[in-house]
């Protein structure tokens, strides 16, 4: 009788631990990354299912898979929040290239608002996104049209950085006057 409910209690311990492997695979990427503790968890049972270890042992180690259950909404929150900061704008020019000509880049996905001349900041473009609007002047040429959808990253035109004037570049919330 008690080999039975040994059997039944290993196997319902191994369908819990499926289908929380599943419902959180995630943490295996985070494992190799920071050395947590959830793939050593499921080293170490998988080895005491294999040498037949006492139901109290296996308690012991299901134990320990609750304690790291428990810090993984922690996990996951910092994960979200990193990868929604990290990389909102970008950088409107790569200055580390070689020449004098470079090639400007919309910081975040947008629609031009307006490209145009002006006597303080010369050929310029304007883009709108989401909560602010950047602008971009001094640029010898430029690749997109008023009303264009842009992506972060884009080209959208180019400065020469021996044509005597400072490459302008501003990101302003949307509330500000608009040049």
């Amino acid at each position: 009788m008690f080999q039975n409910r040994k059997v039944l209690f290993r196997i319902m311990v191994c369908v819990f631990l499926f289908t929380t492997v599943q419902s959180i695979g995630f943490v295996k990427e985070t494992e190799r990354k920071d050395g947590g503790h959830f793939g050593a968890f499921l080293r170490n049972f998988m080895v005491a299912l294999e040498h037949n270890y006492t139901v109290e042992e296996l308690l012991d180690m299901t134990l320990q898979l609750k304690d790291t259950l428990a810090e993984t909404p922690a996990m996951v929150s910092t994960a979200v929040n990193n990868a929604s900061l990290v990389g909102q704008y970008g950088q409107p020019m790569d200055d580390t290239k070689e020449g004098s000509l470079k090639q400007v880049y919309a910081v975040a996905g947008g629609r031009v608002l307006r490209v145009g001349v002006q006597n303080d900041i010369g050929l310029y473009v304007i883009i709108e996104h989401t909560d602010t609007i950047s602008t971009y002047g001094h640029l010898i040429d430029v690749t997109v049209l008023s009303g264009d959808r842009i992506k972060k990253g884009d080209i959208i035109g180019s400065f020469d950085s021996k044509s005597g004037v400072e490459f302008y570049y501003e990101m302003t919330d949307k509330t500000s006057n608009i040049p």
